[in-house]
This record gives C-alpha cells, sequence and structure tokens, in this order.
C-alpha cells in the first residue's frame, strides 16, 4: 500500500513538471533572437576582415549554415509536439492510461 502511494506521488510529481515546462513553451525565442543578432555580427566581422577569396567565403558559409541550422533545431524542439519535426504523444498518452488503469 505504501509503495502504491509513493509510486502515485512520484508520477503526479512528473506531470505537474511536465505542465510547468508545456508552459514555458515559447520562452527561448527572445534569447534565440539574440543570439542570432550576435552571431550575424559576429560572422559580418569575420568576413570584413578575412581575405578575399573563394576557401574563405565557402567556410565562412558553411559555418552559417551550421550555425543557423544549429538555432533552427534549439527553436523548433522548443516546442515539440508541433512545427516541422514533431515528437509523437502516443508513448505519453499510452503512459497516462496505464496510469489511470491502476
Amino acid at each position: 500500500m505504501n509503495i502504491t502511494r509513493r509510486l502515485l506521488g512520484t508520477g503526479n510529481r512528473g506531470f505537474s513538471v511536465r505542465a510547468y515546462m508545456v508552459g514555458l513553451a515559447g520562452a527561448i525565442l527572445i534569447p534565440a533572437l539574440l543570439l542570432g543578432a550576435w552571431l550575424t555580427l559576429m560572422f559580418a566581422s569575420f568576413a570584413y576582415l578575412a581575405p578575399r577569396n573563394s576557401l574563405v567565403l565557402a567556410s565562412l558559409c558553411l559555418a552559417a549554415f551550421l550555425v543557423s541550422a544549429a538555432v533552427f533545431l534549439i527553436i523548433d524542439m522548443d516546442e515539440p509536439y508541433s512545427g516541422p519535426m514533431s515528437v509523437s504523444s502516443a508513448p505519453l498518452e499510452r503512459a497516462v492510461h496505464e496510469m489511470q488503469r491502476i
């Protein structure tokens, strides 16, 4: 009996943490915009000070693409149940269903 109460209490704490995290969805947008502005200035200064040749241009373009892809992934995973890359909610729904059976 005591173990059952402890398990249910742990499950309730998990759901409250998840509800808190869902409430924070979208909170990463302003820091991501500041990061984007800082990265834009950084890459612009690198391009301004670098010699003009194709290797420098290619490496700057590749680095800018990789950084922008990483920022895009961070912003997209801020809301995991929507967007171009979404996470399935089926495992969570199955877990809730199993916990309600108890």
